[in-house]
């Protein structure tokens, strides 16, 4: 990837649409948790939820297989953005982690709240629209149709 790819998909906006789906979700397992940035930092993807409805997840995947083509690259490039970030939110006290789950720590004071950029809220504009469509499937199963081979 490029340079101008990490500058774009930098810690700083990764650790904020990360702490706004945890604080969503309010916990979530930490391989589930290192899909979202894959996804919602795509802006076509944001784009398809804003402007489409889908019925589930694969049905996005069935009706725009472009936007996946890459999904392994892109969750290999972002993997290390991904730990980056979550490194971050913890040692600043956003989220919590235990075994193999990441936990929202639901008395600090909201991180996003001050910062905000209109990819920003694009992004945050369809959380609770990529929630719906992944809530019904296994963590093991949203790895095995984005065809993720680690």
């Amino acid at each position: 990837m490029s340079k101008s790819y990490y500058v774009y998909n930098n810690e700083a906006i990764a650790s904020l649409v990360l702490e706004k789906t945890l604080r969503l979700l309010n916990d979530i397992e930490i391989s589930r948790f290192l899909l979202i940035l894959p996804i919602l930092l795509e802006d076509r993807i944001i784009v398809k939820l804003r402007t489409s409805n889908f019925s589930n997840f694969e049905e996005l995947l069935r009706k725009h297989p472009t936007l996946f083509a890459n999904f392994n690259d892109r969750y290999l490039d972002l993997l290390p953005i991904s730990i980056n970030s979550l490194t971050l939110l913890k040692e600043m006290g956003v989220l919590m982690t235990s075994k193999n789950r990441i936990f929202y720590n639901s008395n600090y004071q909201q991180l996003s709240q001050s910062a905000s950029s209109n990819r920003l809220e694009s992004i945050a504009g369809q959380l609770e629209n990529f929630v719906s469509l992944t809530a019904g499937y296994e963590t093991n199963t949203l790895y095995k149709i984005l065809k993720i081979r680690l």
